[in-house]
């Protein structure tokens, strides 16, 4: 996000008056929420998924190591790296 003194400064900055420069830091403060909050509940519903085609595929005697779930667990470790406040563990819980 882009310093206060860049919003406001005349010298190199916008020179955007304080009240239009304060909506921008909120509005961009707030995007910035939404945007982690969207990549966690991805993150826990890929983890999700990937613990109902195990159990499934348990209960059906079928191998868990097939193409679909090497996509599922790469999506996660992607993900994983991407969101670094990640606290959960690869079953999605606390």
């Amino acid at each position: 996000m882009r310093g206060w003194g860049h919003l406001t400064g005349r010298g190199g900055g916008l020179g955007l008056d304080e009240e239009y420069a304060g909506i921008i830091q909120d509005a961009f403060a707030d995007y910035t929420v939404h945007c982690l909050n969207t990549h966690s509940e991805l993150l826990k519903a890929l983890r999700d998924a990937e613990q109902i085609l195990k159990s499934r595929g348990e209960a059906l005697g079928l191998d868990n190591e097939g193409p679909v779930m090497n996509k599922i667990a790469l999506a996660i470790e992607r993900a994983s790296v991407v969101n670094s406040n990640d606290t959960t563990n690869s079953k999605g819980t606390d």
